[in-house]
């Protein structure tokens, strides 16, 4: 399944957020073609989530800014507490297989 926009935004952030990487690196890093790698950035530098410097030549390196590394710890965090919305409820479900449990084996003992 492809990643939505937002994942992709996601990645990239995550790549960046390590250190300061060109564009074939994080295209790398990310599994994904350079050309959509170089969209998504522009997307993340316009919304002042990436800047870049440019290097020796027309080399550019992009880095995470302060706005890009609260937006990644927010997504990071969404996606933690998507997680453990799927695992409570099963927790949930096997702590009342248990107590019914309990209950029946109480009720036998009587």
């Amino acid at each position: 399944m492809p990643q939505s926009k937002l994942e992709k935004y996601s990645s990239i952030l995550e790549a960046l957020a390590l250190r300061p990487l060109k564009l074939d690196s994080i295209a790398y890093k990310v599994k994904m073609e350079c050309t959509s790698v170089k969209r998504s950035l522009d997307f993340l530098f316009t919304n002042g989530l990436v800047e870049k410097t440019m290097l020796s030549g027309k080399r550019e390196v992009y880095s995470i800014s302060e706005r890009g590394l609260s937006v990644f710890r927010t997504l990071k965090t969404l996606r933690r507490l998507e997680e453990l919305k799927k695992t409570l409820p099963a927790a949930a479900e096997q702590t009342s297989e248990e107590a019914t449990i309990l209950t029946e084996h109480t009720h036998k003992q009587k």
